[in-house]
């Protein structure tokens, strides 16, 4: 599941659709739904230039076929991604990224519920189960 999203997020990084599609489930919606969705991706790319990262991954219930895990990611604007200190309070217009594209969270550190489906042999990306909330970085002391 961490490899599946970690290649979601990387597709994204890419601007790849075709990386995007291919990780996740083909079951995630109508084949209406998958092309709203890929229409949506491919706007974004064309609008934003972004920056996704996995932080952690945490399994809350496994049910084969199905799983969910609890998700942080850090969403950044992709000039800032090989800046040393990638902590909430850069300096990036949040409204604007929130505007372009439903693909992307409101903040730059979140947490969500995530599903993962099994499918011929492999995990992949369902759906987002919960709305991100913001979450701050863990104190370093």
């Amino acid at each position: 599941m961490r490899k599946v999203l970690d290649d979601n997020f990387q597709a994204i990084n890419e601007e790849s659709l075709k990386k995007l599609i291919g990780t996740t489930s083909r079951f995630t919606g109508t084949p209406q739904e998958m092309a709203e969705f890929a229409a949506e991706a491919e706007q974004m790319f064309k609008d934003t230039d972004v920056y996704m990262r996995l932080v952690d991954l945490q399994l809350t219930d496994f049910s084969p076929p199905f799983a969910d895990a609890q998700v942080t990611q850090l969403t950044l604007p992709a000039e800032d991604k090989d800046t040393q200190d990638a902590r909430p309070g850069k300096a990036m217009d949040r409204l604007e990224f929130r505007d372009k594209s439903a693909l992307l969270p409101e903040f730059e550190l979140c947490t969500y519920k995530q599903r993962f489906h099994f499918e011929n042999g492999k995990w992949k990306v369902h759906r987002v189960l919960s709305q991100p909330v913001k979450t701050e970085w863990p104190n370093k002391e």
